[in-house]
């Protein structure tokens, strides 16, 4: 039965982890706007990170391929298979509109070709005050190369899915901590590659000309952030190559100059 009126998620509110990489367990842990991840190098900060990257990747029909990237199943499992049998997730998105709580819970088991495969996978409702539901169970689909359920049938996931599906592989892991001549940021990019700023930053600069001409606010809402810590920033310096106007490379100004 569908759920009348079905508001979109709120928030992410916490996050289960069973067997991943170096994570052996995490329960029912919390999470907020905004994190801080404090701990010793080899702790587990960056495969906790990882765990939303491959999320993402499931959610996109691009779970096999995460497999085969990082090294087989024995590296994506907990100390590989002869530790760990399987992995377990489930993420619980808080309603506060509507008081609801939707939860996806995944299990992945490794096969024998060493790659995994979603072998339970279930979606569930609850509203305020009322018992907790299940919306959908996907059957294991071993013919669409082990992909998780939530990424197969796609038309007929149905609205009380659908929007969860859309949520998560929505998320992008950022990593923008090279500022060395080669790094991706400094390079030129397509004017018209804006959809979603890119995990390396390769299209910032036309992430930003975009933010300029038709998000103002937030535009000038990083301006002043960068302003606070480099006080010598007067502004970006966005628009199109004169030569090559498909093309566009991230510049800047320098305050009370024209340099």
């Amino acid at each position: 039965m569908p759920i009348p009126n079905r508001m979109p998620p709120n928030a992410l509110d916490y996050i289960t982890i069973r067997g991943f990489k170096r994570i052996a367990s995490i329960d029912k842990l919390p999470l907020k706007a905004c994190n801080v991840l404090i701990g010793a190098n080899g702790s587990g900060k960056s495969n906790f990170v990882g765990v939303f990257e491959f999320l993402h990747a499931i959610t996109e029909g691009e779970l096999r391929d995460y497999v085969i990237t990082a090294g087989g199943a024995e590296k994506v499992l907990h100390f590989g298979s002869k530790t760990t049998k399987g992995m377990f997730i489930r993420l619980s998105f808080s309603g506060e509109v509507d008081e609801t709580e939707d939860f996806w819970e995944l299990h992945l088991a490794p096969t024998n070709d060493d790659l995994l495969y979603s072998f339970a996978e279930v979606v569930h409702h609850q509203r305020k005050g009322e018992p907790d539901r299940i919306v959908k169970t996907f059957t294991p689909r071993l013919d669409q190369e082990h992909e998780a359920g939530i990424n197969n049938d796609q038309g007929a996931l149905g609205g009380e899915v659908s929007w969860m599906r859309t949520f998560v592989s929505g998320w992008r892991i950022y990593h923008l901590n090279d500022t060395s001549s080669y790094s991706p940021m400094r390079k030129t990019a397509k004017v018209h590659d804006n959809r979603f700023l890119r995990p390396d930053g390769s299209n910032l600069a036309a992430f930003l000309y975009f933010l300029h001409e038709r998000e103002e606010a937030s535009y000038t809402l990083i301006r002043r952030t960068v302003q606070r810590v480099v006080p010598f920033f007067d502004d970006f310096r966005l628009e199109p190559l004169r030569l090559k106007p498909d093309d566009i490379k991230l510049e800047w100004r320098h305050k009370n100059s024209d340099q």
